[in-house]
């Protein structure tokens, strides 16, 4: 139901400003509304960007959020916001995986397989989960959490 996107820091302002150039030309412009957002600390760090499209005026597609976190290396660490920021080993971030997919080459982080077990316990094993209850894992102990204190800013 969801992709995941990071950018390490490096890339944050060259993707912001491709952001802004293309914002015209993005996919479907002439029936879908985009907008941009990102979420800045006190410094004007930049932890991450949402686009979001809403469609002009019937319906074509489902509406959905396209969430963009920035990964920071804090020690050992590779941080990485998304709605909460998220610790997770920094080996991880310092390559890649590249992983071939209907023809494309994508890249993954390093050791994916050890990456999603560390993210999201038992991943490989399907749960089915009883009406009412929770969605997903909501305890996520072993990634420890870096609080600050950011602002919405939108791009367009």
């Amino acid at each position: 139901d969801d992709i995941d996107f990071s950018l390490n820091q490096k890339d944050v302002e060259p993707f912001k400003q491709l952001l802004l150039e293309k914002k015209d030309s993005l996919l479907h412009s002439d029936s879908l509304k985009w907008s941009a957002r990102c979420q800045q600390d006190e410094k004007g760090n930049i932890w991450n960007f949402n686009l979001c499209f809403t469609n002009r005026d019937e319906f074509k597609f489902h509406e959905f959020d396209i969430g963009i976190g920035v990964n920071g290396i804090y020690g050992e660490r590779s941080v990485c916001m998304r709605g909460r920021y998220l610790a997770r080993p920094l080996i991880h971030f310092e390559n890649y995986d590249v992983i071939k997919f209907k023809g494309n080459e994508l890249k993954a982080p390093y050791h994916h397989i050890d990456y999603l077990n560390f993210v999201y316990n038992d991943w490989g094993q399907p749960k089915i989960y009883q009406f009412g209850q929770k969605y997903g894992f909501g305890e996520k102990t072993h990634m420890p959490e870096l609080k600050t204190n950011n602002k919405e800013v939108i791009l367009f």
